[in-house]
């Protein structure tokens, strides 16, 4: 850059295209009149795969609902494909797939419009998502039903370009029957509240019936008796 006869100071800018999205570092070297300057920019690399699960309810959850996120490195992939491996105990929820673009706004990701289901393909069996040559990020999302009520959590795996995002979901169950008591212990009376929680663990029963046995020293206090529905979150 040629600037002619100079007395003042100048300032140039300019801008450059990253055209390697793996490279991290660069530098550039500026000469001028003999002397040189050097300078060393660091990008972040993003992420190729992230993936999220999130139960339905925090208690007694029927569906686990599940996010991944995929090439937010913003790499050039050709014929690109996401496979998801299922925990045992789970099945896939018809129709709850979706994928959308992601799109940077302000400095992060945003989920932007969602991709037609045409321009994609998904294998169920080992459910694959075939996405095609792609060189932007996308997110996938779709539900699980437990089908294990035994098992307190479930954990998934995603692989994307050789890389792997997993996540564990812990599940909080109630229990079949749960029993606690408090005295009340006063000049003219003493007794005792007893309090009975059954089927916190939301199981479907039929003709469901609570027998208590209480020990010597109590009698039963007629018209005591009061059974409320327990809602959980």
């Amino acid at each position: 850059m040629d600037l002619g006869n100079i007395s003042t100071a100048y300032r140039v800018t300019y801008d450059t295209k990253i055209t390697d999205r793996t490279q991290t570092s660069f530098d550039n070297i500026a000469q001028f009149n003999g002397g040189e300057a050097t300078a060393d920019v660091t990008t972040e690399k993003r992420s190729s795969i992230e993936k999220e699960g999130r139960p339905d309810k925090s208690y007694n959850p029927d569906v686990i609902n599940w996010t991944i996120d995929v090439n937010k490195s913003l790499s050039e992939i050709e014929e690109a494909v996401v496979t998801d491996t299922l925990d045992e105990g789970l099945s896939l929820k018809e129709g709850s797939i979706k994928i959308y673009n992601l799109v940077w706004e302000n400095g992060e990701f945003v989920e932007g419009s969602e991709v037609s289901p045409a321009d994609y393909s998904v294998y169920e069996g080992k459910l694959s998502f075939r996405l095609g040559d792609i060189n932007s990020a996308y997110r996938i999302k779709y539900s699980t039903d437990i089908m294990d009520e035994t098992k307190t959590e479930f954990k998934n795996n995603a692989t994307f370009g050789g890389e792997t995002a997993s996540d564990t979901v812990e599940i909080k169950r109630g229990t079949l029957i749960g029993k606690r008591g408090k005295a009340h212990i006063g000049y003219s009376e003493k007794y005792i509240d007893w309090t009975i929680d059954v089927n916190t663990r939301e199981s479907e029963m039929k003709d469901a019936v609570v027998e208590d046995s209480f020990g010597p020293g109590q009698s039963f206090h007629e018209g005591s008796v009061e059974v409320y529905k327990l809602e959980s979150d």
